[in-house]
């Protein structure tokens, strides 16, 4: 089935041999209107990911595994900073079990710029995690080493 590419279509499906379809185009082809699919020409589409695999030259689980080893660099500092945030409330969320998220930032928060630096309301919600969760697992998380009692 042809389908008729507007001006923007056609050029970018001259420079890079595909083209992200329009909802009444996924229509056409009998897609849902929400659907990610990229036209190749000749009547046949391929899928978001195929086409992410088309552009990056690598699939998605390999891009993952290199900036997970550090070989791929992120394309945003967002998307850095974002991975990092991850494996820090990970850290969190592992000592206290069932942690609201909004709990985890405030303690990342803490771990990252230091309580001084925390607002007053900060630092009253800090203190109302102790009540609100196990007192030993909440000074793990904000990084209090634990005193060794005499034996």
């Amino acid at each position: 089935m042809a389908i008729k590419l507007d001006p923007l279509q056609r050029q970018k499906f001259r420079e890079t041999g595909r083209v992200k379809l329009h909802p009444q185009q996924l229509k056409q082809l009998g897609f849902s209107g929400t659907s990610k699919r990229y036209w190749i020409g000749g009547g046949k589409t391929i899928s978001e990911s195929k086409a992410r695999t088309l552009r990056e030259g690598v699939t998605k689980a390999k891009r993952t595994q290199a900036l997970a080893s550090g070989a791929a660099r992120y394309h945003t500092p967002q998307a850095k900073a974002s991975a990092a945030y991850a494996r820090r409330a990970a850290v969190i969320r592992h000592q206290i079990p069932n942690i609201a998220p909004r709990d985890a930032r405030l303690i990342d928060l803490k771990n990252q710029i230091g309580y001084n630096q925390l607002t007053q309301k900060q630092k009253d919600e800090i203190r109302a995690l102790f009540y609100r969760y196990p007192v030993e697992d909440v000074r793990a998380a904000l990084g209090y080493v634990a005193e060794r009692k005499a034996a």
